[in-house]
């Protein structure tokens, strides 16, 4: 199976964290959204300080990975968040659109 990877670019402190890894887009905007509801996490603390983005994809039969050399950005963290701390909905068509 294909799999997207995706990390988190803290945008403050300019570093991304580990690869984490999806099947699709709106996998991970709504765990990404999860995490930055949570106010016991540093990213649910300052949602806009975090952007996520895609990295590439990793065939979990062959073990290759391809990246885009350049991260592809989803949104900030803060723009993904559910109504009652965001104003609008995350624009999950943007970010399947890349499937």
């Amino acid at each position: 199976m294909i799999l997207k990877s995706f990390s988190l670019l803290d945008i403050k402190a300019g570093f991304y964290s580990p690869p984490f890894f999806m099947s699709h887009n709106a996998q991970a905007v709504r765990a990404v959204a999860e995490l930055g509801e949570d106010q016991r996490t540093q990213v649910g603390r300052h949602p806009a300080d975090y952007q996520l983005v895609e990295l590439g994809t990793w065939d979990d039969q062959t073990g290759a990975y391809e990246n885009h050399h350049i991260p592809r950005p989803l949104g900030l963290v803060a723009n993904l968040l559910r109504d009652d701390r965001q104003s609008g909905l995350p624009n999950l068509e943007q970010a399947e659109g890349s499937n």
